[in-house]
């Protein structure tokens, strides 16, 4: 986890995303390169989320880097709605008070319409055009496993700070769908249902080849596709042991 922090009469974003981009941003986009250099880090699994000035500042970087992460949390912000083109693509889970008198909640809401209007499909878990019936959590929770991509969160009655903060950080739902999401790159292959199975016992070699030039995950399902767990990751062509007893 990296957690730049802003400096003194320093800003996280710009009102033209199409604009010279800021010196703050652009070091934190540097130090994205300079942790991928240096760590073991999935690029392709590159989560951005920020609170109030930062929730700003992650509207502002996905519309410039939509290419860099697999997934963004805009909490308490806004941006231009004009450049929401630009971020059509990328996995948005957006929290906002109704009542929040610094950044008024119309922020999130002309964004998530200007994402609506570009076809992307929205859940709306707590209130949408004034109606807060919202959704069960067992709706919440089917929508996540269903890999929704853009979902809203609008907290009846809470303010800025501390009226939102606790909820959305701690919002059991978040963490499972955040990490859910990876990078789509043009050509990749996903398998999204699970179509048929083969029941293993004992050592089982897998075997797998590719002409790609890219590389492979193995993933398990103890639960027949409700959920999954990374086993590996792997050169394009190659084999792993699996010993299902484990």
């Amino acid at each position: 986890v990296v957690a730049p922090q802003c400096p003194p009469n320093g800003g996280w974003s710009s009102s033209d995303p199409t604009s010279p981009i800021r010196p703050e941003p652009a070091t934190v986009n540097d130090i994205l390169d300079s942790l991928a250099r240096e760590f073991s880090i999935d690029t392709n699994r590159i989560y951005v989320t920020g609170f109030s000035m930062g929730g700003n500042g992650t509207w502002d970087i996905i519309m410039r880097f939509p290419e860099r992460f697999a997934a963004a949390v805009p909490m308490s912000g806004g941006a231009n709605p004009a450049y929401a083109y630009k971020c059509a693509d990328v996995p948005i889970w957006d929290f906002h008070g109704t009542v929040d008198q610094l950044e008024p909640v119309q922020y999130s809401r002309v964004m998530i319409d200007s994402l609506r209007a570009l076809g992307r499909e929205v859940v709306y878990t707590h209130c949408h055009n004034l109606d807060c019936s919202g959704l069960p959590e067992s709706m919440i929770d089917m929508e996540v496993r269903s890999h929704a991509d853009l979902i809203y969160t609008e907290i009846t009655n809470a303010g800025h700070t501390y009226g939102i903060w606790g909820t959305s950080s701690n919002y059991p739902f978040l963490p499972p769908w955040m990490f859910d999401k990876y990078k789509k790159r043009p050509g990749s292959i996903a398998l999204t249902n699970l179509k048929s199975y083969t029941t293993l016992s004992g050592n089982a070699t897998i075997n797998w080849g590719s002409p790609t030039g890219d590389s492979v995950e193995i993933w398990f399902s103890p639960d027949a596709g409700t959920s999954w767990q990374a086993v590996a990751n792997a050169p394009n062509t190659g084999t792993f042991v699996w010993n299902s007893a484990l």
